[in-house]
């Protein structure tokens, strides 16, 4: 079990990188950690990440309850807990609205192609989520579609979902998504672009256990 100050230093540390970063405005965007089976530790409502106090933190059981806390968990809670509740290998969750990311979100062009090595390693196939208002329950149900295979959402006009088996890789893989956004962003003005194979896919997905990369991540298919 984690020690709650050092999980308190650690989601107001990436707090404040997701506001320097752009990778969030105002008080949007949220972040959680799971404490033990039965607790999660998430960011408070209406408060930017840019700005968090550790006491301003709220912790609820694993159904969304405050446990301790005086501030309103985040609205999107739910997401979070649906996460949790279904993949125990998930420690925390990471939610922003990256702008190049973003734009893929608001846009019906696929942000997936198989032209970075990195992201056919380490992401795979961003799953695109269909389009549910933000909090609800049916969000949730669109995201449980995609979740065993995927740890990065796409989520339709609205931001990006990232999860991990930490804090730090969870964080990780949100600044993963929004660079290869931007490439991919700009590579769509070019019209000879250097798609990766079936063959080359695959060999890079068999680097995946080397890199400590879960074997069941989502294959990138061409």
């Amino acid at each position: 079990m984690p020690k709650l100050e050092s999980v308190k230093r650690k989601i107001i540390k990436f707090g404040k990188l997701l506001y320097q970063k752009n990778l969030v405005a105002a008080n949007n965007g949220n972040i959680s950690r799971r404490l033990d089976k039965n607790r999660i530790m998430i960011t408070p409502s209406g408060v930017s990440l840019g700005f968090l106090k550790e006491h301003e933190l709220v912790i609820t059981d694993i159904d969304g309850n405050v446990m301790k806390g005086a501030l309103e968990p985040s609205s999107e809670i739910q997401a979070h807990l649906t996460i949790y509740q279904n993949r125990n290998d998930v420690k925390s969750v990471c939610h922003a609205h990256p702008i190049f990311a973003t734009v893929f979100a608001v846009s019906k062009t696929s942000i997936n192609s198989p032209i970075l090595t990195e992201v056919v390693i380490n992401l795979g196939k961003i799953a695109e989520v269909e389009y549910a208002v933000p909090g609800s329950d049916e969000l949730s149900q669109q995201i449980l579609g995609h979740l065993q295979e995927h740890d990065t959402f796409l989520l339709a006009n609205h931001g990006v979902i990232t999860v991990g088996d930490s804090l730090t890789s969870a964080y990780q893989n949100m600044e993963t998504v929004e660079h290869f956004a931007q490439i991919r962003y700009y590579s769509n003005q070019l019209s000879d672009l250097k798609v990766l194979d079936r063959a080359q896919i695959q060999d890079l997905e068999g680097l995946r256990n080397k890199f400590g990369v879960r074997e069941n991540l989502n294959k990138y298919e061409k």
